[in-house]
């Protein structure tokens, strides 16, 4: 699954890091938003916003849960990511 739009919208990712990318489009893929990202995932709204705009790093328990989530990997949520949850790819 892409996480990349390709249906000639523009995206409202401009200028973004990949790492901000992944997780932004990671959302919109999954059509939440990033207050419903963070009440299933038990992190605040602010700090959600913060991970997904690269100004604060998830812990490991925090990116299994995202991943989870959305339905995606750890790996693929956060491919530069040096902590994964035990167990995890």
């Amino acid at each position: 699954c892409s996480l990349l739009p390709d249906n000639g919208e523009e995206s409202p990712l401009r200028g973004a890091t990949m790492k901000q990318v992944l997780l932004s489009a990671a959302r919109h893929t999954k059509r939440r938003t990033a207050q419903e990202c963070g009440m299933a995932t038990g992190i605040s709204e602010g700090r959600y916003f913060r991970i997904e705009t690269g100004r604060t790093q998830p812990t490991a328990e925090e990116m299994g849960r995202l991943a989870d989530f959305l339905g995606f990997s750890v790996a693929t949520l956060f491919p530069d990511s040096t902590q994964r949850p035990e167990g995890r790819p």
